[in-house]
């Protein structure tokens, strides 16, 4: 399948390697940077859809995030959906991010991370989610006032995301599409999964049953494809 990519990228520097933030991490792709971020053009929403360890009720999140030309105001919204949305002309046949799950806004400080949290956790995440985030405050030309998700790759195993990521309202599209940066080989560079990481309070005997099987789960991990129906 075959995609055309006109959106942009920036730069990102970020020291050093991170402390895991989220409490019982079950998505956790911000070990390794990939130095860049999705920015320089406008769009209403970005979106990643991820593969969890295991289902359980939201507690917190920590999202990656590039950023020039910070002024104050900056802002951003964490959107959780089900991938339950129905195809879209330029999904290529895939599920969209659909139901809103969880949603929360935070100010940004411009220190390249994003930390969220539900104080009063309740909401049932399934394994298989979108992560949607909707920078405000920003002019996105990528020379003033400029910030997208960051880009790591990979998640730590068993976690896993594909090589492309949904947009929404780019290019005055109201409908969410499917794009990548594949080079003219066909080879995803760079790999378009943001930086983020969930952590969840497990649903009972979920985790028991994970720990019985972990060395099972581990070695079946794998970086899934996505493909053309």
């Amino acid at each position: 399948m075959n995609r055309i990519c006109t959106t942009a990228l920036g730069t990102v520097f970020l020291a050093g390697s991170l402390v895991a933030q989220a409490d019982g991490l079950v998505y956790d792709n911000l070990q390794t940077s990939l130095g860049t971020y999705l920015g320089g053009f406008a769009y209403a929403e970005a979106a990643d859809d991820i593969q969890m360890t295991a289902s359980g009720i939201f507690k917190n999140a920590r999202v990656a995030y590039g950023s020039v030309g910070f002024d104050g105001d900056e802002a951003l919204t964490l959107n959780l959906y089900a991938m339950d949305g129905a195809p879209t002309p330029g999904s290529f046949g895939f599920n969209t991010p659909g139901t809103l799950l969880y949603s929360q806004t935070i100010g940004l400080d411009g220190s390249g991370f994003a930390d969220f949290s539900d104080a009063t956790p309740s909401v049932l995440l399934p394994d298989y989610i979108a992560v949607g985030l909707i920078f405000t405050g920003v002019d996105f030309d990528g020379n003033t006032s400029d910030a997208g998700p960051a880009f790591y790759d990979p998640p730590v195993a068993p976690g896993d995301s594909y090589y492309d990521y949904y947009l929404k309202g780019f290019g005055g599209d109201p409908d969410w599409a499917l794009y990548d940066f594949l080079d003219s080989n066909g080879v995803p560079n760079p790999v378009a999964n943001f930086g983020v990481q969930i952590g969840v309070i497990p649903e009972p005997g979920t985790w028991v049953a994970m720990l019985g099987f972990g060395t099972i789960a581990g070695s079946m991990a794998f970086r899934r494809i996505r493909g053309s129906k």
